[in-house]
């Protein structure tokens, strides 16, 4: 099994999975084992299909890598926030199918820890038409990937609420696919932007988004799925929006920072711009999104522990995608190093004699393109985490200064994400153990005697 963009595909090569409609994840083009000719390729370039997995020799261990079980759940995700969101676009009155949202993150937490081996593939499952509508749905997607594995975390920084309520990530998931509800309701032009550029950050209409889609749901849903909809654009440095109304403000307002933003918000932070970045131009790859995260351009955005866990679950270089080496050898990644993401394991693409390279260990070696994009200068190391205990800050951190982050209690920062068992990660990081079914939602009140304050909306 071998992943090749569609410039690459030949008359002759057979399909090791089916190839969905780039604007439905449920519509198969192309069933499993289907032969290629010249006329299909073309026409699957002309409706926008943009890569296809097909079977290659010494490669056929991977295809347990890659099942329709995910697949199926995201794309029932992805239909089920296409319909929402277009029925509240026609009428604001219509109310969220919190049901619907809450079925959707159930069935793709319970596959994701049903299938650990499946491999994580950061890109979009489908681009449907709109460019809202498959962000949202992958932020989701990333999101979940991530929450599932730093629940740990996760439940030290809810830590008033019992264990058990608080790893439950089912709002994460909710809050995530909800997010730019509010970009519903603004110019086409911002609707597309997801607040990565610096040129619409601070533009006044782009931020009233998150104060829309707060209006639209904070009687559908759970506070910590609402505080999604209105914090996803703060910044762990302060820098954010939008500003919140407090007694040291003295009536004023101010963005939250540090822990005060709540984590499901931070993890969604981070998932909005991997998204953003991942998909910002046809040539952009996972590698270059992953790196940029931690170049300056989005200094003390995040929350270190948070962002530490992106770079080390979502892989750069994904399973059975094609990289070439400094050697000047073509191959495909077969295993992940977990301490060095840049460094996965290859196997060349030589049919007579293959060979297995783990570029951990050929240090004299490196990934210089994926998919035939240039790549080198995009190579990163896992960044340190922070160990220093947390001060309140007197005053609003500057630009770009960091804030320190608390100890989680018990256990030390470096053990929390360690995930350094080499056969589990090689089996893609399991997540946990199938949790505990998600809390029944309650159903929210059909009246409410006054609109709470966004400026003063904080989630337990």
């Amino acid at each position: 099994m071998l992943m090749l963009d569609m410039k690459d595909l030949r008359p002759g090569m057979t399909l090791a999975a089916p190839v969905a409609h780039p604007r439905s994840g449920h519509h198969t083009l192309l069933k499993i084992g289907y032969k290629l000719t010249g006329p299909i390729i073309e026409k699957l370039r002309t409706l926008g299909v943009s890569y296809a997995w097909i079977q290659y020799p010494n490669l056929d261990f991977l295809d347990r890598f890659l099942g329709e079980h995910i697949p199926l759940a995201r794309a029932n995700m992805l239909q089920t926030i296409k319909k929402s969101f277009t029925s509240m676009s026609h009428n604001v009155s219509t109310r969220i199918p919190l049901a619907d949202y809450v079925k959707s993150i159930s069935e793709l937490t319970l596959v994701l820890l049903a299938h650990p081996e499946h491999a994580i593939y950061a890109e979009r499952l489908a681009q449907c038409g709109d460019e809202l509508f498959a962000h949202s749905s992958n932020v989701s997607y990333l999101a979940i990937q991530v929450g599932l594995r730093m629940r740990g975390y996760i439940q030290d920084q809810r830590a008033r609420l019992k264990a058990e309520h608080a790893r439950e990530i089912t709002n994460l998931g909710v809050g995530a696919m909800l997010h730019d509800l509010g970009k519903m309701f603004v110019d086409e032009e911002l609707r597309n932007r997801h607040g990565i550029d610096s040129d619409i950050v601070d533009a006044e209409a782009y931020q009233e988004h998150v104060r829309l889609g707060y209006g639209l749901a904070q009687w559908n849903l759970e506070p910590t799925a609402v505080s999604v909809l209105l914090h996803h654009h703060q910044r762990y440095n302060g820098t954010g929006f939008p500003g919140r109304t407090t007694r040291a403000t003295g009536g004023g307002s101010e963005p939250l920072f540090g822990n005060k933003i709540h984590i499901f918000s931070r993890i969604v932070a981070v998932a909005n711009a991997l998204d953003a970045l991942m998909h910002q131009t046809k040539d952009s790859t996972p590698v270059q999104a992953l790196y940029r995260l931690q170049t300056d351009e989005f200094k003390g955005w995040f929350d270190p522990i948070v962002l530490r866990a992106f770079l080390k679950v979502i892989p750069p270089f994904p399973l059975g995608h094609m990289v070439t080496l400094s050697s000047d050898q073509v191959a495909a990644v077969i295993g992940l190093n977990a301490d060095q993401p840049c460094r996965p394991i290859v196997r060349t693409l030589d049919e007579v004699d293959p060979a297995d390279i783990n570029l951990a260990k050929h240090t004299d070696i490196q990934i210089v393109a994926h998919q035939n994009r240039p790549v080198e200068r995009y190579m990163y190391e896992l960044p340190l985490l922070p160990k220093a205990p947390v001060t309140k800050p007197a005053a609003r951190p500057a630009e770009g200064s960091a804030i320190p982050v608390r100890q989680p209690r018990g256990r030390s920062v470096s053990d929390e994400l360690s995930l350094e068992d080499a056969a589990a990660w090689q089996q893609i990081s399991s997540p946990p153990p199938t949790p505990a079914t998600p809390p029944k939602q309650t159903a929210p009140p059909q009246k409410q005697p006054a609109t709470p304050d966004p400026r003063t909306f904080h989630p337990v």
